[in-house]
């Protein structure tokens, strides 16, 4: 370990013992004020990786804490999650014939720390930055890094915190929550009293979905195993498919828009279940071929039914419409577990079961590692 290393960890047990006082290393005094500083501008605990492979690869390790640009902030993460991003990065997926790993790196991984969805607290602005301050309490996305720490941030990717709302379930909500709101509007054009079909609707992803396009004032259809039949109708689901029982595609109903919240839905198959003029919406599999895509997408102009892709952005007006929901009691998370950043890898796991109901939480707390 390198002497800043050393010094940084003193630092901070000091800040625990002398908390109204300095101290003295190698002749110099460090007050409290300067050790404060230290704690977040030169070095932070994270959960590192640095080659592809199953979820024993992550160390808990010191890193540089990010310095930030004049139009970013540096949050302080108390809560995170696990998104589907994450196991295509640590896993190293080769999609898209293999070009992924322009993204995610040829032979090593780009990225050093994983994790995409932040709640927290603002530690420190950039010069330019008017309308967050320390002190803040916040939650949105970054590009990769919100599993340690600190990371940072665009202001435009974050939103205020209500204060009702807790740090966990905040968490969790950016990157499902939103795919889930801007892929029913924005793609699938949502609108009141149509009927949705929302295909993964115990998934992180289809928890909030079903109760955006209940928001919306439609008709939702869950599809789901069957022992998750009760959670998907408590959140708002008025029918519910046992996807083991039942074949969606093959019945008569026909739906406005099916919300595909998993990928798995065959291109011969979606069709079938649409109304004329209805809308597939694909939530997106990092194992679609550029082939399958550009079948699908380019086919749009010689049908009536349409099938949807879309980018999820972070962007502050969707986060506080999302919260606005919650506070109004329209939508909460639905958290299946939650793990301690030090159990990142057993999250991993679990979430590669592909059973998880909701969401698998990440409470960030480096010092319960110690």
């Amino acid at each position: 370990m390198s002497n800043h290393n050393v010094i940084s960890l003193e630092a901070k047990l000091q800040v625990k013992v002398e908390k109204n006082n300095g101290f003295r290393h190698n002749g110099l005094y460090f007050s409290q004020l300067m050790l404060i500083s230290m704690s977040y501008e030169h070095n932070m605990w994270a959960m590192t990786y640095d080659r592809y492979g199953s979820p024993d690869i992550f160390n808990l390790k010191q890193v540089s804490t990010p310095s930030i640009k004049d139009d970013e902030v540096l949050v302080k993460i108390h809560s995170s999650s696990i998104n589907t991003p994450d196991i295509f990065f640590r896993s190293g997926i080769t999609a898209f014939f293999g070009m992924s790993r322009f993204v995610t790196g040829i032979r090593r991984p780009k990225m050093e720390v994983l994790g995409w969805d932040v709640a927290g607290e603002i530690v420190k602005v950039g010069d330019n930055v008017t309308d967050l301050v320390p002190g803040d309490r916040v939650f949105g996305g970054v590009g990769g890094g919100a599993h340690a720490e600190y990371a940072r941030a665009k202001p435009k990717n974050l939103a205020k915190l209500n204060e009702k709302i807790s740090f966990e379930e905040a968490g969790v909500m950016p990157m499902s929550a939103l795919s889930s709101l801007q892929g029913l509007r924005n793609a699938g054009e949502i609108k009141q009293n149509q009927d949705v079909l929302i295909y993964g609707a115990s998934s992180g992803l289809g928890t909030f979905g079903v109760q955006i396009a209940k928001y919306y004032g439609t008709h939702v259809t869950g599809v789901a195993s069957g022992k998750n039949e009760q959670i998907v109708r408590d959140i708002g689901a008025d029918d519910f498919i046992d996807y083991t029982k039942r074949d969606f595609t093959a019945e008569d109903t026909k739906y406005d828009i099916v919300f595909d919240c998993v990928g798995r839905i065959p291109l011969k198959k979606w069709s079938k279940a649409l109304k004329p003029e209805g809308r597939f919406v694909n939530a997106g599999s990092p194992n679609m071929s550029i082939l399958g895509m550009f079948s699908r997408v380019g086919g749009n102009r010689f049908r009536s039914k349409k099938i949807r892709s879309f980018n999820q952005t972070y962007n502050t007006e969707d986060l506080d419409i999302l919260q606005n929901m919650v506070s109004k009691g329209k939508m909460k998370s639905i958290i299946d577990v939650s793990y301690p950043i030090a159990k990142l890898s057993e999250a991993h796991r679990y979430y590669e079961l592909r059973k998880t109901v909701g969401k698998v939480h990440i409470k960030i707390d480096f010092e319960e590692t110690a």
